[in-house]
Formats: structure tokens, sequence, C-alpha cells
């Protein structure tokens, strides 16, 4: 009897200790930040903070607040979770939550929008609204023939960093798109990524509006199926010429386009009469369908080699002869050495060709930039949507910020959520751990126990 009750004081002590264990151990992990509690288990890493966002938070000097303008009890715990991730992240971010239940008077008075976050600045006098559909976004054709609600992406990193960026910035750039010569539109990813980097974009007929707008931070022409009047081409090139920023995307057509070639010209850039195949990095059967490879330009100097950019039915470009010495030529894409150049009389030897350039002029004040690719495609939402790994549009964004010093590409694209984001494929060695390894170590072990225990 005397043995049962010192085994039984003793476990009991056991279990006193264990339990204290168990609080003490509750309480140091309370203390600790969201980032440190929670893991991201996620396949896309939707609480995950990118280089990007780090590096934006890390160079802020002014106060920015996210306030969550909702009703708690029904808002998404991932918008809450990723805005907690913010706020521990930099101790200028601030995170409120308003509950647009109990205080719309207080919503109504800041000017917020119920079911959204308000990203403030004060200093700056800036604010900008971000509805909740604009974070987690629904497939619409989904809801239209199936009234389904099926979520596609989640694009809070995306939304938020750029919000902040705009809200504490000083710069505000403009670009303007060409019309009147078959142009084609900017997609609307691309169009969500140049506003994300604080870049408006709008649209100009260079003839019928009497010119290039005074605010004209970058000019854009997209795949143009007509050439340039005399007069356009005077005016762009009066507006290089006078440290302007232009962006031509341009393949071969077969059509001759001479006045868009003399600006191109100008800046010691020349467009090859005939299209690219590579017969070493090409997409499936189609050698017109090219992987290409990274030049030598800062704009994808800092890229990750193993990131793929995808295009098809290219042009090719190469370096003018004859260019003034006050003109600088760049390649940030082009082809393998097995690149072939396919012309109406038939294709060249195997060579590097260049497929995206850019000419910089040193004038007496600044400089003028042209940056020209031979790929219209590399924009194409047919790739760009079908293909969400490519880097395509990261690529794309990088050319747009490299015209200024004062604006960084901080374009995050959104997460997908095709797929579960907690599932066994896309969680990694955490997912494995916690399903598997620590179930099954603990199952081991109260075997090993009970039969141990059976065995006295």
């Amino acid at each position: 009897m005397t043995r049962r009750l010192k085994k039984g004081g003793y476990t009991a002590a056991l279990s006193l200790v264990a339990a204290a264990a168990v609080v003490l151990f509750n309480m140091t992990v309370q203390k600790l930040p969201e980032s440190a509690r929670k893991w991201d288990l996620s396949g896309e890493k939707l609480y995950t903070l990118s280089d990007t966002t780090k590096e934006l938070l890390a160079g802020l000097t002014r106060d920015v607040t996210i306030y969550i303008v909702a009703d708690p009890t029904l808002t998404d715990e991932r918008i809450t979770e990723l805005v907690e991730r913010y706020e521990e992240a930099s101790p200028w971010v601030h995170a409120e939550t308003i509950d647009s239940v109990l205080h719309p008077d207080q919503v109504t008075g800041m000017g917020a929008e119920n079911n959204s976050l308000l990203i403030n600045c004060e200093e700056t006098g800036k604010k900008e609204t971000i509805p909740f559909e604009e974070i987690i976004v629904y497939d619409q054709m989904a809801y239209l023939y199936y009234q389904q609600l099926v979520e596609t992406e989640f694009d809070g990193e995306g939304q938020i960093t750029s919000a902040i960026a705009r809200v504490t910035s000083d710069v505000e750039k403009k670009a303007y798109r060409t019309e009147g010569h078959g142009e084609e539109g900017l997609s609307q990813s691309v169009t969500d990524l140049l506003e994300k980097s604080g870049i408006e974009e709008d649209t100009v007929n260079i003839l019928t509006d009497s010119g290039i707008p005074e605010d004209c931070d970058l000019l854009i022409i997209n795949n143009p199926l007509a050439d340039l009047a005399d007069d356009e081409k005077d005016s762009i090139l009066d507006y290089l010429n006078s440290g302007g920023h232009v962006m031509i995307l341009a393949g071969y057509t077969g059509t001759d386009m001479p006045n868009l070639e003399e600006v191109m010209g100008e800046y010691g850039i020349r467009m090859e009469k005939g299209l690219v195949a590579d017969t070493e990095r090409y997409y499936q059967n189609d050698l017109f369908c090219i992987f290409p490879e990274y030049g030598t330009s800062e704009i994808v100097s800092g890229m990750d080699s193993s990131l793929a950019v995808l295009v098809m039915q290219s042009g090719a470009l190469a370096e003018k002869a004859e260019k003034s010495e006050n003109v600088e030529t760049d390649t940030f894409l082009m082809t393998s050495e097995n690149g072939v150049l396919v012309t109406e009389e038939g294709q060249s030897e195997s060579d590097s060709y260049a497929l995206a350039m850019t000419g910089v002029k040193t004038l007496e004040d600044g400089e003028g930039k042209l940056t020209v690719i031979a790929a219209p495609s590399l924009i194409s939402e047919y790739i760009t949507g079908s293909f969400t790994n490519l880097a395509n549009l990261e690529v794309f964004m990088n050319a747009v910020t490299w015209n200024f010093d004062d604006v960084t590409n901080i374009s995050i694209p959104a997460k997908s959520l095709q797929e579960p984001y907690n599932s066994i494929v896309n969680g990694g060695m955490w997912a494995m751990l916690f399903i598997f390894v620590i179930p099954a170590a603990v199952l081991i072990t109260g075997f090993a126990v009970w039969t141990h225990r059976r065995k006295l």
C-alpha cells in the first residue's frame, strides 16, 4: 500500500511539474511575435513577406496605419493575419480594427469603406482603400454560370505593399500609351502592376492631341500595326532628345515601318527583317516559342536565372553599325547561341539574337532612354494568364522602372488559390512534420509505454 502511495504521489508530482511547464511555455510563446508563433504552411506562402516588401518596410521613415474596416467576426482571418505580419515587420507600421457595425459614424468620418483596408499616412496626407474583394479574388465566370464562389487569387501582399509605397511617397509618375496605329491595349494584369508601382496609365493620340503631353514620364508604343506619321516620329524624337523615356514593343510583321525604325536607330538599335527561332531553348515542339536568356542589362541583373521568361513569334534586334558616340546600348533578353533568324529568303546560321534592348543617349542635361522589346507577347495575357510561374511581368516592370531613378519595381503578383494552400503537396517540410512525423512519433511512443506497462 505504501509503495502504491509513493508511486501515486510521484506521478502526481510529475503531473504538476508537467502542467506548470506547459503553462510557462504557453506564457512564453504568447510573448513571441505572430510570425514566430504561427508558421506559414500555406502552399503559396500567403503570410510570408517577400524581399521586396521587407526592403520597402526597412526603408520607411513615415508612420503608416492599416485600418481593418469591417465586422471583426466576419473578417477573413487570412487578411487579419497578413496585416499583423506587416505590423511586426516594421515599427513604422501600425494596425487598427474599426468595427463597422458598432462604429459606422467613425467609418464615414474617415472616408473609409466597409469590408476594406484603409492605408493612411498622416505626414503626406495620402490614403488608399483596398476592398477585400481585391485581396481575395473570385472566379467571376464560376459565379455567373454556376452561382459558386470559387477563390482564385490572394493579392494581399501586392495590394498592401503597393499602397504603403504610394501613400508614403512624394513621387507620382504617368505613362501614356499611344493610339492610332492599331496598337494593342495593356492587359488588366499589366495595368494593375503599373498602378502598384505608382504609375498612372493614360492614352494619347500624338496627331490629334497635338503632341506628347507635358506630364508624360513614359511613352509606351505597344505592338503597332501601322507606321508612325512623320509628325509623330519628330514629336517622339524631340521628346526623347529632351530627356524623355519611350518603350516600344514591336516585332517583325512584314510591314515596313521606316519612321518607327528611325526612332530606334537614333538610339543605336536596329530591327532585323525576320522572326527568331531557337533550336535549344523552346517550348514543346514550337521553335518560335522561346525561353530567352538574360543579358547584361541592369534590368535583369538581380533576377534569379532559374526564373523563366516565355515569348512567341519574336523579332530580332541588333546594335546599329553606325551609332552616335553619346549613345550606349545594352541587351536584357536574347536567344541561346542556337538562335536562328528566319526570313523570306531562308534562315541564318546559328547565333545569339537580341530580343530586348535599351538605348541611352547622353544629353547636355540628363539622358534620353529608349527600350525596345521585339516580342510584344512578353506581356500577352495569353501567356501570362496561362503560365503564372513565368517572370514575364517582372521583367517588363523592371524595364518600366529602369527609366526612373526614384521608382522601384514593387509590383508583387497575386498568389494563386487554385490549389488547397495547406495541402501536403505544397506544404513542404513543415507540413510533413506536423501531419505525419509528429503524430507517428506520438503513436509509437504511446504504444511503447503501453507495452512496457503491460509487462510490469
